[in-house]
């Protein structure tokens, strides 16, 4: 595969060669070969990132923070484009629409609208009312320009239209919901912190009763320090068949969406419960062992922030945040027909010793071989290249 190297000045931090941005050209069937990564860039310090979303193209990358600070990305330069701060009414979920200067986030302050923001304007288009508690998850559907779902806290779960500030269907839930979009966006997912199961719907039948009900027996059974593992995260696999739930606690697991059954048991991350700025701190001996630990950030209220883990573009591998400064992946395969026994999978290999703290949220580009991470610091990775030698 071709690819267009520019050099920029960046971040250099002993663990490999820096200076290099790979760009790859535009594919209808993006996949890279995912060898262990080297870390480029960091590209800002700051509170502790939140929520990390790049757009279709994979040119730009989206963050906000607990400091309620928007920024975006140009990835072409590995560089800050602009900075947006919502004060007012808190930022969490950010997410692109379909078009690159427009984006939709949920409130922390003052409501639980969902704001429509346009970043080349630095102004809101519409806001979207109807949510009476925290909004937990968001989701852009993959396949429209205008439809995207919400859902809240012991509350609801809706679907919008970008046109319409009215939802366009609603269905009543409690709990701390999680929802996705498969990639057709004809099915979406529906799980809850508070069971292990997790629910298929037709998503152009909202009134219907979900037509697949999949369970993941372990999930209670992994409780570490008194807490009990919760799903915190789905994602579908690029080609639909499978489904990564992300959890809270020292596994993953990943289902086959048709069959209705776990195939997978992604283990040797540590738990989330575990996440906090305090602990590393503590173990290093940089903080006294007396010092009051901070509650875990990545296991807010529902335990959710949508991008502690997902699929590389090409399906052949998950990634996950770790509960410290690692990240983890998994080589992933797709079972054979009527193979119903459930695999174990230990991590292939893992980014270890991030200097900005530990990670909250990565995400995997969609078009191009990048992944980036969020911490105290946004960073971006970029496949290891060996150098020709002369």
């Amino acid at each position: 595969m071709s690819a267009v190297v520019s050099t920029s000045n960046s971040h250099q931090d002993g663990r490999g060669k820096s200076g290099k941005h790979i760009v790859a050209p535009s594919s209808s069937k993006p996949s890279a070969k995912i060898v262990p990564l080297n870390e480029k860039l960091l590209l800002t310090t700051g509170n502790s990132i939140t929520s990390i979303c790049f757009d279709d193209r994979g040119d730009r990358l989206l963050t906000c923070g607990d400091d309620e600070k928007i920024q975006l990305f140009s990835l072409s330069s590995g560089r800050l484009a602009s900075t947006n701060y919502s004060k007012k009414y808190g930022v969490d979920l950010v997410r692109f629409t379909h078009d690159i200067n427009n984006m939709v986030h949920a409130s922390t302050k003052v409501d639980h609208a969902i704001r429509y923001h346009s970043l080349a304007e630095n102004k809101y288009l519409s806001y979207f009312r109807g949510h009476t508690n925290r909004v937990s998850s968001l989701d852009m559907s993959p396949t429209s320009a205008n439809a995207f779902m919400s859902a809240a806290v012991y509350e609801s779960v809706r679907l919008w239209d970008l046109r319409s500030a009215s939802s366009q269907a609603c269905m009543v839930v409690q709990g701390h919901p999680i929802i996705r979009y498969d990639p057709t966006g004809t099915i979406f997912a529906l799980a809850f912190n508070e069971t292990n199961k997790v629910l298929l719907y037709d998503a152009r039948k909202w009134a219907e009763k979900p037509f697949k009900q999949m369970e993941i027996p372990d999930l209670f059974k992994n409780e570490v320090g008194g807490q009990v593992a919760v799903i915190t995260s789905l994602h579908f696999s690029p080609s639909g068949s499978q489904l990564l739930v992300g959890t809270s606690g020292p596994a993953h697991y990943i289902l086959d969406a048709q069959k209705g059954y776990v195939v997978h048991n992604l283990t040797g991350k540590k738990t989330l419960q575990k996440a906090s700025p305090g602990n590393d701190a503590e173990e290093a001996g940089e903080v006294p062992s007396t010092s009051k630990q901070k509650e875990s950030p990545m296991v807010k209220e529902a335990g959710i922030s949508g991008t502690e883990c997902g699929w590389t573009p090409d399906g052949k591998y998950v990634f996950s945040v770790s509960g410290n400064k690692d990240v983890v992946f998994w080589s992933v395969t797709e079972k054979e027909e009527g193979a119903r026994i459930v695999s174990e999978l230990t991590p292939t290999f893992s980014l270890d010793a991030y200097p900005g703290g530990f990670i909250r949220s990565a995400a995997f580009n969609p078009r191009n071989a990048m992944m980036a991470t969020g911490g105290d610091q946004v960073a971006l990775w970029l496949p290891e290249r060996e150098e020709k030698e002369e």
